[in-house]
C-alpha cells in the first residue's frame, strides 16, 4: 500500500508496469505538472514509480490526499479527476508507441519529455 503521494518540483518520475521475469515497461513520465501515486492511491494500480531524474518533490500522506479528493466540495477533486484523465491518455499513447516505434524513436520521445519537464521546472527569470 502506498503511504504518500508526491508533487515533483524539479525531478522526473517514470511510472512502470512490471512484466514477467522481472522486466518492466514505462507507461508514463511525470514532472512538475503531475502527481506521483495517484493510480496507486485512488485505484489500487500495480504501477511502480521510479525516479528518472533526481530532484525535489513535496509529499502528502495518502490518507490526507484520499480524504481531500473524496470531498464533494474540495478543489482537489476536480483537479485530480482531470489529471487522471490526462494520465490515462499518456498511458494509452505510451502503449501505442511501445508497440509501433523503434527503440531509437522511443528514446527520442523520452528525451524530449525529460527535457520539456526539466525546462518547465526552471524558475522564471526576473524582469
Amino acid at each position: 500500500m502506498v503511504d504518500s503521494v508526491e508533487f515533483p518540483r524539479n525531478c522526473v518520475v517514470s511510472l512502470v508496469t512490471p512484466l514477467h521475469e522481472g522486466a518492466v515497461v514505462e507507461v508514463a513520465t511525470i514532472g512538475n505538472e503531475g502527481i506521483v501515486g495517484v493510480p496507486q492511491v485512488t485505484a489500487g494500480s500495480s504501477v511502480r514509480a521510479i525516479v528518472s531524474v533526481a530532484g525535489w518533490a513535496d509529499r502528502m500522506s495518502a490518507t490526507a490526499f484520499r480524504e481531500e479528493v473524496e470531498r464533494d466540495d474540495g478543489p482537489l477533486r476536480d483537479l485530480v479527476g482531470d489529471y487522471r484523465q490526462a494520465l490515462f491518455g499518456q498511458v494509452a499513447q505510451a502503449a501505442a508507441c511501445n508497440r509501433l516505434h523503434s527503440n531509437e524513436e522511443r528514446l527520442s520521445r523520452w528525451l524530449l519529455f525529460i527535457f520539456m519537464r526539466l525546462l518547465l521546472a526552471l524558475p522564471a527569470r526576473p524582469g
